[in-house]
């Protein structure tokens, strides 16, 4: 994003509240000109961001001179509306006030009143588990019974409350040990391929981390949270969705039990809700799946009444929500004729959001579609999805993506009888994937058996072919660390129908 488009972002990210606080806030700011009003309604009005248009509206007006200067000024200004349009929705924002109430009071010598907004912060902040928070605030909180002791000569039992610190930052030591845990297992993630029999080993030491043990049970609710999340992904890696969701439900019952708290964070309780249904899609029915988002719903239609969530946010979680899921679940299971009866609007619905996804969820989408519309022998449109991929310099960011794709794009091209592409592709896919260092079982027995079978002629040798890597890629899919590349392209199943299909022609020859 180039640093010219920041205020444009911003002002295309605010609801319809926020902009009218905004107005009325600025307009005290400002006097006759209304300066930072004109520009703001300028760019609001833009349907993609045009600083030369801007100028050539505003050739007339002074500030035009320094416009650098004056969006900037206008961009702080929204975010200093935005903080206290927000400030009794966010706990951070009410702790900073008393905070600050608390200051202007004991430079005042106002002793008494000051505590009061001291008090007020420190059931906030307790209220709420603001870790760092929670230490400073009781540090001034000694200071204040150390002063009253000294000054006043009061009787008063100190000891123990001076402890307080200590204890907080115990819990806030806790609290970092399991994000720093937690970050660890994303890191290798991001580092490193799931892939391997050595990743998943790795995988299974971070779940056996004492940290993540039963016994371990962190009592800060966000400390809490972290650890589930630390589990599930590490139990998702290792495709082991039964504890994942079990795991999950346990997250959003803590969440759901807590809501009050979670608001603080919206995003926390949606993308909770995602593990909840992803690990759902993957270990359960659809009828159970379909329950948990409609509940999903029904969280983030309240969070939006209560303007904690808006669609700016994220419109691949609605997406997801309404079409998305559904599709995902028939693909992993290898229900292609459920896949059939959602793939026309789920691919309508995509058109709405295709130019405004992230690239991880431009691989996602466009991969689940191509998929869907082979499993239902649509190759020539799984084709111009896998086109759209292998086009993509985005592709070459995730190796997974980049092998199934060119994968997939081989078995659409055998589908669809290019024998000739295939006589040269499949070495170069090899070649790709050995240089990307991802020529693992699966992607290796995958192109040796294509390699035999374009050559077959009978259908006999077909057949042949494909009873001898029948149980080849049964035993590759009982290996987890080869399950992630048979989610995206399920061979096992393939074989099968081709197996049922070929041997039905072979007893139709014969008769």
């Amino acid at each position: 994003m180039h640093k010219k488009n920041h205020l444009y972002q911003l002002i295309q990210g605010m609801n319809q509240g926020e902009k009218r606080y905004f107005k009325m806030f600025a307009s005290t700011f400002e006097g006759k000109n209304k300066t930072y009003i004109k520009l703001y309604n300028a760019i609001a009005q833009q349907k993609e961001y045009d600083e030369q248009a801007l100028k050539k509206k505003f050739k007339n007006e002074s500030f035009v001179k320094h416009f650098a200067v004056v969006k900037n000024n206008l961009f702080n200004l929204i975010l200093k509306a935005l903080r206290f349009y927000h400030s009794n929705d966010n706990p951070h924002e009410k702790v900073a006030q008393y905070k600050d109430n608390y200051m202007v009071l004991l430079r005042k010598g106002m002793h008494e009143l000051a505590t009061v907004q001291l008090n007020k912060a420190i059931k906030l902040a307790e209220e709420y588990d603001l870790f760092t928070e929670k230490v400073v605030l009781a540090h001034w909180q000694n200071n204040e019974k150390m002063l009253a002791t000294f000054h006043q000569s009061l009787d008063v039992e100190v000891e123990k409350q001076l402890r307080q610190p200590i204890k907080y930052i115990e819990e806030l030591k806790e609290h970092h040990l399991y994000n720093l845990l937690n970050r660890k297992v994303e890191l290798f993630h991001i580092k490193n391929t799931i892939r391997t029999q050595q990743a998943q080993q790795t995988l299974q030491n971070f779940s056996e981390d004492p940290l993540l043990s039963e016994e371990q049970i962190p009592t800060p609710l966000l400390t809490m949270g972290t650890k589930l999340t630390t589990q599930i992904s590490c139990y998702v890696s290792m495709k082991q969705y039964e504890k994942a969701q079990k795991l999950s439900e346990q997250q959003i019952n803590l969440v759901l039990n807590n809501l009050d708290f979670y608001k603080i964070e919206p995003l926390v309780i949606a993308c909770d809700y995602m593990n909840y249904i992803y690990t759902s899609i993957r270990s359960k029915d659809w009828a159970f799946c379909q329950k948990i988002i409609q509940d999903c719903l029904k969280v983030i239609n309240d969070l939006e009444k209560n303007k904690l969530f808006t669609r700016s946010h994220d419109d691949n979680i609605l997406f997801d929500l309404h079409h998305s899921f559904e599709l995902e679940h028939y693909l992993f299971h290898s229900d292609f004729n459920s896949a059939k009866s959602v793939l026309s609007s789920t691919e309508i619905a995509f058109q709405n959001i295709k130019e405004s996804i992230n690239p991880l969820y431009f691989l996602h989408y466009h991969y689940n579609l191509a998929y869907a519309h082979f499993g239902i022998d649509n190759y020539e449109e799984a084709q111009k999805y896998l086109v759209e991929l292998l086009n993509s310099p985005i592709l070459k960011t995730r190796k997974d993506y980049l092998a199934a794709t060119h994968l997939l794009n081989l078995m659409t091209h055998y589908e669809l009888g290019n024998f000739e592409f295939l006589s040269y592709q499949i070495k170069n896919v090899k070649q790709l994937l050995q240089r990307q260092e991802y020529l693992f079982g699966f992607e290796a027995t995958t192109l040796e058996l294509l390699g035999k079978l374009y050559k077959a002629i009978s259908t006999t040798n077909k057949l042949t072919i494909l009873k001898k890597y029948q149980p080849i890629f049964e035993s590759l899919s009982k290996q987890s660390w080869e399950k992630d590349a048979f989610e995206r392209l399920n061979m096992c199943w393939w074989i099968e129908q081709k197996v049922q299909m070929h041997a039905a022609k072979t007893k139709e020859t014969l008769v």
